[in-house]
């Protein structure tokens, strides 16, 4: 999707923000993105450290490449 994206005449002189689930924001990371890419993360909670069922740290996703995160994009249950 990525690569169809880029090479699109009207690619240039936009950013894209990409969310994603925090098991494949590091990956995509650590790939060479064009600098118009921007990786997030589609959730985030206020704990300090580790995960949770869709609750993740800041520092976990921060570590993993994110540069936003997406507020209000889901629905937690108790």
């Amino acid at each position: 999707f990525i690569e169809v994206l880029a090479a699109s005449p009207n690619f240039e002189g936009k950013l894209y923000l990409i969310a994603l689930p925090q098991t494949q924001l590091k990956e995509l990371s650590a790939s060479k993105l064009p600098p118009e890419f921007i990786l997030g993360a589609k959730s985030i909670d206020s704990v300090l450290e580790g995960t949770f069922t869709a609750s993740i740290a800041t520092t976990i996703l921060k570590n993993a490449g994110a540069k936003f995160v997406l507020v209000g994009s889901h629905e937690s249950r108790r």
